[in-house]
């Protein structure tokens, strides 16, 4: 942008500056700034995406993974940066209750949807997600605490969770 505007105040010293070549210097101005949050936006998802792999067993589980998120992102309309975040967490505390790969997707999707179907923002699906992170990295998910900390933000995510895990809801 410096550059950009230093050459057309340079220009404006020389003589003037006509509203074209200022709408060409401003445009510039604010393709340089989008291409700045595209590159941030890129490495940021390249290290979401690195998470993933963390997580993931193996090449196969990974690419499940992305696509599924790929899927959830376009569904939902939310942000694939923020799906591949949040799953990535509820695939590494969910492999301590020995979750399946489809088992951790269904708990997430039902999450997602009981999300978006009862209005919430972005940051309280997010939450969620924090969440049922903490409630699966203990190890063993009590219906307590599912109640407790998932429960009460969106109704009938106990049920769903339930579901999700071949479980009871005493169980």
């Amino acid at each position: 942008v410096y550059n950009t505007l230093k050459d057309l105040v340079n220009k404006d010293q020389q003589g003037f500056v006509t509203v074209d070549e200022f709408n060409r210097f401003a445009q510039v101005a604010q393709l340089r700034k989008a291409a700045a949050g595209v590159s941030e936006y890129v490495a940021q998802l390249n290290l979401a995406k690195a998470t993933l792999a963390g997580v993931s067993s193996d090449q196969l589980e990974y690419n499940q993974s992305l696509e599924f998120a790929r899927e959830i992102s376009k569904n939902y309309a939310i942000r694939l940066i923020d799906v591949v975040k949040g799953y990535s967490s509820v695939t590494a505390a969910a492999k301590a209750n020995n979750l399946s790969v489809k088992e951790t997707q269904s708990i997430y999707e039902g999450i997602t949807a009981s999300g978006i179907a009862f209005g919430k923002s972005q940051e309280d699906i997010q939450a969620l997600f924090h969440a049922t992170t903490q409630v699966l990295s203990k190890g063993k998910a009590s219906a307590e605490e599912i109640s407790g900390q998932i429960g009460e933000r969106i109704p009938g995510a106990v049920a769903k969770f339930a579901a999700a895990t071949g479980r009871t809801l005493p169980q």
